[in-house]
């Protein structure tokens, strides 16, 4: 389960409609240790929900940005967004998920869907803190321009990183889009030979992890290149 924590809301922002990202200060522990691409489990009223931790690692960590979603079904979670205030008190317990270790000798496909993207932030930015030669492209399907967050993250580190290419993919674009559009699980289907010695990394709600995971496995990849989080 993880160690619990006190921590105290800072800032926070809608990203979207139904995203939302705090900044928070921990107060008891007052330091969190957890590695690139980890999650916390945020509570409310006795229930628990995976957020994602965007901030990179640091050996002393205090301040912590968490990004989650909320979906119609959540009801206490609408309140609880609806009522956040600076200096409200949350409790949180952590970390937990994660991916295995990465072989960054050899290319490196990364894909998520939504809120899925928010471990990444952190896991590709350590990446090439540590790797900066690793070839990694990143595939980031959001439903229409509503929905979009977090582009300006990932064009940046291509701008900085030539060996990091980021794609996004839009299932339903309101208007012209100049991008890809459509379902990352087709994109997959279609690339599948170009991409069959990457390994995989794959990060987001169930029912696109395992649609995801099943299409690779159709197409010949093997399961150790396949390294899944759901959120």
């Amino acid at each position: 389960m993880g160690e619990q924590y006190l921590a105290e809301i800072s800032s926070f922002k809608a990203l979207t409609l139904s995203i939302f990202e705090l900044t928070i200060k921990l107060i008891a522990p007052e330091d969190i240790q957890f590695t690139a691409g980890q999650c916390l489990q945020l509570q409310i009223d006795g229930k628990q929900k995976v957020v994602g931790i965007v901030s990179l690692p640091l050996d002393v960590q205090t301040h912590l940005i968490i990004t989650f979603d909320v979906s119609k079904e959540e009801s206490n979670l609408r309140t609880f967004v609806d009522n956040l205030t600076i200096g409200q008190q949350i409790k949180l317990t952590g970390p937990v998920g994660g991916f295995k270790e990465v072989d960054f000798k050899k290319p490196l496909m990364v894909v998520a869907q939504g809120v899925g993207i928010a471990p990444l932030v952190s896991f590709l930015n350590s990446a090439f803190i540590n790797n900066p030669s690793a070839e990694i492209k990143l595939l980031f399907e959001v439903n229409s321009e509503d929905d979009v967050f977090y582009f300006n993250r990932f064009n940046k580190l291509a701008f900085n990183h030539s060996n990091f290419k980021f794609l996004p993919l839009l299932v339903r674009p309101h208007s012209h889009w100049p991008g890809e559009v459509g379902r990352i699980v087709t994109y997959l289907d279609i690339s599948a030979e170009y991409y069959r010695d990457s390994e995989v990394i794959c990060c987001g709600k169930k029912d696109f992890v395992e649609e995801v995971s099943k299409k690779l496995q159709q197409r010949g990849f093997k399961p150790e290149q396949v390294n899944c989080q759901e959120l």
